[in-house]
């Protein structure tokens, strides 16, 4: 029994599994969030990635159209922590269309991550931060961060929410808010 559990594991391993990749593949993790749409120019945009404890950017998976489409070279300032980190200025097409939508809608949204990184691959289990950015105006800007640790029990966060300056929401509000995370 002994030699054959041996074999298996070789034989998975040789397949390209890796036993630390197993424990992400059965879970998955949800993001819940409630969407405001603020009616003025330079608003709007939001954008939602998984990051590593090392702060590298591990997946996106939603940005708004207009940024992730060339919208950051006619306004720098929107979702330019994302840009920044998702290197868009040397992204492919398909890899741009394969994570944008149309601009969110208000009201609640859900996302969900299968565990996976950008080239599809299951990750290890270990600590991630899923990051959210929203432009509120231009410069005014907002951000979530929660983390949880894949591989361990059930978990919900909810996500600390910060903005950018601290007052930017004063004026016209927050482009989201009740960012909680789940994973199970």
């Amino acid at each position: 029994m002994k030699k054959l559990l041996t074999l298996l594991i070789l034989c998975l391993l040789g397949a390209g599994f890796s036993l630390t990749d197993a424990v992400a593949k059965d879970k998955q993790v949800t993001i819940s969030y409630n969407v405001q749409r603020i009616r003025i120019n330079g608003s709007n945009q939001i954008a939602v990635w998984i990051e590593n404890d090392s702060a590298q950017l591990i997946r996106t998976l939603y940005a708004s159209k207009f940024t992730a489409e060339g919208g950051f070279r006619k306004r720098p300032l929107s979702l330019n922590e994302w840009t920044r980190k998702a290197d868009l200025e040397n992204a492919k097409p398909e890899d741009v269309d394969a994570i944008s939508g149309a601009t969110q809608k208000a009201g609640p949204v859900t996302l969900t991550w299968d565990g996976k990184d950008k080239n599809g691959k299951a990750v290890a289990k270990g600590k991630y931060i899923i990051c959210m950015q929203g432009n509120i105006q231009d410069a005014r800007m907002m951000f979530a961060k929660a983390e949880i640790t894949m591989g361990r029990k059930k978990q919900e966060v909810k996500a600390t929410i910060t903005f950018q300056p601290e007052d930017a929401a004063k004026e016209f509000g927050a482009v989201f808010d009740s960012v909680v995370v789940k994973y199970e």
